[in-house]
C-alpha cells in the first residue's frame, strides 16, 4: 500500500535570502530529492514502507508516522539565485538556503557640461 503524506513546510524571507524548512520524520537525506526546473523548486520522496517488507503479524488501528511518497513544488521568487541553493538534513528536518541576487545599489551619474 502506497500512502501520501505531505510534510509541513515553512519558508522564511531574510535580508540575503530565503530559508525553507520541511519536517520529514523517518526519512534521511538519501530518501529525498531536491531539484530546480524553470525557477520551480521540487522536493519529492519515494520510500518503501517498512511494513510492506515485513511478514509479521502487525495489525495497526492507526498508522500515521510513515511517509512513503510525496511531492512538493514551490515557484521561487525572481530574486532567488537558483544556482546557489544549498541543502542540509538533520534530525528529520530538511533545510534549504536560497540566496537572493544582490540588489543593484543606486548610484549618482555625473552630468558633464559640453
Amino acid at each position: 500500500m502506497t500512502t501520501t503524506k505531505i510534510p509541513p513546510v515553512d519558508i522564511e524571507e531574510k535580508k540575503d535570502g530565503y530559508v525553507l524548512n520541511a519536517e520529514m520524520p523517518g526519512l534521511n537525506e538519501k530518501d529525498v530529492n531536491v531539484y530546480v526546473e524553470k525557477h520551480v523548486l521540487h522536493i519529492d520522496s519515494l520510500k518503501k514502507v517498512e511494513d510492506e517488507k515485513c511478514e509479521c503479524d502487525r495489525k495497526y488501528l492507526v498508522k500515521e508516522r510513515n511517509f512513503s511518497h510525496f511531492e512538493r513544488s514551490f515557484t521561487l521568487p525572481e530574486d532567488a539565485k537558483v544556482d546557489e541553493i544549498s541543502a542540509s538534513f538533520k534530525d528529520g528536518m530538511l533545510t534549504l538556503n536560497i540566496p537572493k541576487v544582490a540588489q543593484a545599489q543606486p548610484r549618482k551619474i555625473e552630468i558633464k557640461a559640453n
